[in-house]
């Protein structure tokens, strides 16, 4: 992501001389997306912590969703799985209000896993199958396979457990 890293270090220099917080809440919170998808954790860290003072601040409930969102991988990376699911229930609750589908299937995704990863399969069944009904709206294909092998997969481990249980 060069270009985009170049254009949101513009753009952060450019807030910050103008005092405009929303511009730099905003960029803050983009570049931490950008950290996530290029493993930089640390770069994550700082920056999702210095974007979501700002965006409750602001009142930027879209942002400060996709905010806890990212800031939710982030504590999944370091193996903090019950901070995950906490800030990505907050994060999903603002989405659900908001109702931006697309978001709310990466959300619940996300969540999908935390729960699956905390041996949790309930919760994980629940948030893969309402996460497969808004890809299909979307029509998010690859989000649609991701949800079937996950779905699967939870299958599966039913079904040992209860091979097991015999």
């Amino acid at each position: 992501y060069p270009r985009a890293t170049e254009m949101l270090e513009t753009s952060l220099r450019l807030a910050h001389a103008l005092s405009y917080q929303r511009g730099l809440a905003l960029a803050l919170c983009l570049k931490g997306k950008i950290a996530m998808e290029t493993g930089d954790n640390a770069a994550l860290l700082v920056l999702i912590a210095a974007s979501l003072p700002l965006l409750r601040e602001l009142g930027e409930r879209y942002w400060l969703a996709l905010a806890l969102h990212v800031q939710a991988h982030e504590f999944h990376f370091r193996g903090e799985q019950a901070q995950a699911r906490a800030v990505g229930e907050e994060a999903l609750s603002l989405m659900r209000e908001l109702g931006d589908l697309h978001a709310l299937a990466q959300i619940l995704n996300a969540l999908g896993y935390f729960a699956y990863i905390q041996g949790d399969l309930v919760t994980a069944n629940q948030r893969y199958e309402e996460t497969l009904q808004a890809a299909k709206v979307t029509q998010h294909k690859p989000l649609i396979a991701s949800c079937l092998v996950a779905l699967g997969a939870i299958a599966a481990r039913r079904e040992q457990a209860m091979q097991a249980a015999q």
